[in-house]
């Protein structure tokens, strides 16, 4: 259980950080809104275009015209079979997936801020 408790805290305060940035839950009514929105994201498990796959990872983030896939685990968390199968396939056509552990948030909110950065330059 406190696996689970810490990527569940892990997820919560990176969903804080997203809105800080501009990136909110897909269909967030425009009044919840605090600073200019530069994207979305969705929790996997709400349902997207790819269905039921099994190893895809917890949040999808929409930034212009670039995703990133983020698998969150606790620092102690080991990824699946599956879902390193699915980061790595994301990764080897061009595309952006990580896993999100608690030591690399500096890592991987830097990435979040790059490409907005970059988004916003084009």
């Amino acid at each position: 259980m406190i696996v689970i408790a810490e990527e569940k805290q892990l997820e919560n305060k990176f969903k804080r950080f997203l809105e800080s940035v501009g990136l909110y839950r897909l269909g967030t009514p425009k009044q919840k809104k605090k600073v200019p929105q530069v994207g979305f994201w969705w929790k996997n498990h709400e349902g997207s275009m790819f269905g039921t796959i099994v190893g895809r990872p917890d949040i999808v983030i929409f930034i212009k015209d670039t995703y990133l896939f983020v698998e969150m685990k606790a620092s102690n968390g080991k990824p699946s079979t599956a879902q390193i199968r699915i980061i790595n396939e994301i990764n080897s056509v061009g595309g952006k997936a990580v896993i999100f552990y608690p030591k690399d948030w500096n890592e991987v909110t830097g990435l979040v801020r790059r490409l907005i950065n970059e988004k916003q330059v084009r």
